[in-house]
């Protein structure tokens, strides 16, 4: 039961921000379907970070030892590189999905970070 509230809540907050991001959107205001699209694709760029993550790099052993230089790496390569890339690539499956959406700058912002904040 706990975790359907934690669920809940952190779909509130993602709402919030979606709310937010339509809101400073002042001249072409986008329907909210394609946000919540864009939304649910981010969640699924979860998929390949955890696909990498569990096939590929289990394979070389790299991972958390408590060495500095080898966490430093890990965190950088394993966690950082994997996750930005995820979010990236199916930011750009969302723009060729929805690109008649984007007729502004602050399109790409409120897009983007729609699709980081279903990865989260």
């Amino acid at each position: 039961m706990l975790e359907v509230i934690y669920i809940l809540i952190a779909l509130f907050i993602a709402w919030i921000w979606v709310d937010y991001y339509r809101q400073i959107d002042i001249y072409d205001r986008d329907d909210l379907k394609y946000l919540v699209g864009t939304f649910a694709i981010g969640c699924l760029s979860v998929l390949p970070v955890l696909v990498f993550g569990e096939y590929v790099l289990s394979e070389f052993e790299f991972g958390l030892t408590g060495e500095p230089l080898n966490d430093l790496l890990y965190c950088i390569l394993s966690i950082g590189v994997v996750d930005e890339l995820s979010k990236s690539a199916l930011f750009v499956v969302a723009w060729f999905l929805f690109r008649r959406q984007f007729t502004e700058p602050i399109d790409y912002i409120a897009y983007f970070c729609t699709a980081a904040l279903g990865f989260a």
